[in-house]
């Protein structure tokens, strides 16, 4: 893991940081920062990357992760907001206010996909940063499992689109949930198949 490099050479809070929800549908886009040292016993295990383990792994991962971590801080960015400001804007703006809300000087910030702007310390932007640095891929847990949560409740709020099945990726079966029971306020609307299935249901209701 690259935190190992880091600390040997002296670098003593290192923050990872990563989102979960980027190529949704509907639903927010979560972003989550945690904050390690050298003492930190996640530093014992292999890659944290949260695609390689169960829901229930994660879950248990969640709870070690918020108990050993320096600090950890969760940014949720709503559907309208990504529609309105553009996905990639909201996407490092949630990132770089999740590493603000840390509330502790990090010594360095490593990012998943997307380099951070605007922030005060050192930083690196890594390609699958979530299987090569503990600190992001326990952020892309913190990340994922918050979000999953959040679209469990949307399960109960919305009844009949399958959100705690496909938690607002677009599955066949969530296209088919919109075509038939149109779009709801988590929807983004700023996406193409959406987007579509908007106009095409419109343009059927005008036919009628």
């Amino acid at each position: 893991m690259i935190e190992t490099s880091l600390f040997a050479q002296g670098f003593g809070l290192i923050a990872g940081v990563d989102e979960a929800g980027r190529g949704a549908c509907a639903g927010p886009l979560v972003a989550a920062s945690v904050a390690i040292d050298e003492s930190s016993p996640l530093l014992q295990r292999e890659a944290l990357d949260s695609k390689k383990f169960k829901a229930a792994q994660r879950e248990e991962l969640f709870d070690l992760i918020m108990a050993t971590s320096k600090a950890t801080h969760v940014v949720a960015v709503s559907s309208q907001d990504i529609d309105c400001f553009g996905l990639q804007a909201m996407n490092i703006s949630a990132m770089r206010r999740a590493v603000a809300g840390l509330g502790i000087d990090v010594d360095y910030l490593i990012s998943d996909g997307y380099p951070v702007t605007g922030v005060n310390m050192p930083t690196l932007a890594m390609f699958k940063g979530d299987s090569l640095s503990v600190a992001v891929g326990a952020a892309s847990i913190i990340a994922k499992v918050t979000r999953d949560r959040i679209m469990m409740e949307m399960e109960e709020r919305f009844p009949g689109y399958g959100f705690g099945s496909h938690k607002g990726y677009s599955s066949a079966v969530h296209m088919k949930a919109i075509a038939d029971l149109g779009v709801t306020e988590i929807h983004r609307t700023s996406y193409r198949n959406v987007a579509e299935l908007v106009q095409m249901k419109s343009e059927i209701h005008n036919q009628i």
